[in-house]
């Protein structure tokens, strides 16, 4: 963006963010590694310096014949050595943190679980997606800079370049695919490329849920179990659930019940005939109402036993 006083890059926010990290880390090695080359003062006439250059591990320092009889303390002493850089690791975590709030990528988002307890399905799940819906932004952002353009310049070759028809497979939205042909003629004048945002879809346990929650509704309510398939809610519940094959378990007929005509399913509806004669006895009217016999409410017309209407 170049007329505005920042850039909205992930880069170049955590920028900052990095270069403090890498300078706390590398400082405490530097550190760390002048600390263990153990820094000594001595007196070169006292010490023989070959048995003191030696790096191997367990060695021994000779001294020389002028150091007999005085202290060693006063010929050789180690410098007390302070790691001033002992807390920069623990100010590593802080400056990640805060890396984390800029970016929101959290743990949850990393596959990373966090400490401290257990965590509930719902809390790790609304944590993610709230990370996710931050990260929409940035996803825009590179969609209109750079894949807009992209998309742009390669139609615009394709109107200059193109000079036969092609072929091309559409999927509409009923989700058939049709063969289409593209004729150079129908790529004259612009086109609109809108942002595509990359959002992560819906997690299916979180709609799954819903769903469970519909379902249980529609089942306990008669007027909504005449309005809605229950059916096919269960068995899209079961496919977001991952039982693509619940077909293969359905009730077939039985060989003796090939020639009856299908009727009302029990639990799913009420039986017409019963319907008749509640109706014939005053005891049921239509939800929305009508004219009903001698000038009253209405009554259905279910149909009696017989085929013929209700009395």
């Amino acid at each position: 963006m170049g007329y505005s006083p920042g850039g909205m890059s992930m880069v170049e926010m955590l920028e900052p963010i990095q270069e403090g990290m890498s300078w706390l880390l590398n400082s405490h090695i530097h550190n760390i590694r002048g600390i263990i080359n153990n820094s000594f003062i001595l007196d070169p006439n006292a010490v023989d310096m070959t048995s003191f250059k030696d790096g191997r591990p367990g060695k021994l320092i000779k001294l020389k014949p002028s150091a007999v009889g005085r202290d060693v303390r006063t010929v050789i002493q180690q410098l007390q050595m302070y790691d001033a850089t002992a807390q920069h690791v623990s100010d590593i975590e802080v400056l990640r943190r805060i890396g984390d709030t800029i970016s929101a990528v959290n743990d949850n988002l990393r596959g990373v679980q966090q400490a401290g307890g257990r965590k509930t399905a719902t809390e790790v799940r609304t944590a993610t997606e709230n990370g996710a819906s931050r990260l929409v932004m940035q996803a825009r952002l590179i969609s209109a800079q750079a894949m807009v353009d992209q998309a742009e310049q390669m139609c615009i070759n394709m109107q200059q370049l193109m000079t036969e028809p092609f072929m091309m497979k559409v999927v509409g939205i009923d989700g058939l695919s049709r063969l289409t042909q593209i004729a150079p003629d129908n790529l004259i004048g612009d086109f609109n490329f809108p942002v595509t945002d990359g959002t992560l879809p819906l997690d299916k346990i979180a709609l799954l849920d819903v769903w469970k929650e519909i379902f249980m509704q529609v089942a306990s309510n008669p007027m909504l179990m005449q309005m809605y398939n229950v059916q096919q809610i269960f068995e899209y519940i079961a496919e977001l659930s991952g039982a693509r094959n619940i077909e293969k378990f359905k009730v077939q007929p039985s060989p003796g019940m090939q020639g009856i005509p299908p009727g009302p399913v029990p639990g799913l509806g009420p039986d017409p005939g019963v319907m008749a004669q509640q109706a014939g006895a005053g005891n049921v009217v239509p939800l929305f109402g009508g004219p009903g016999p001698n000038g009253g409410r209405g009554i259905p017309n279910f149909g009696a036993a017989g085929g013929g209407p209700a009395p």
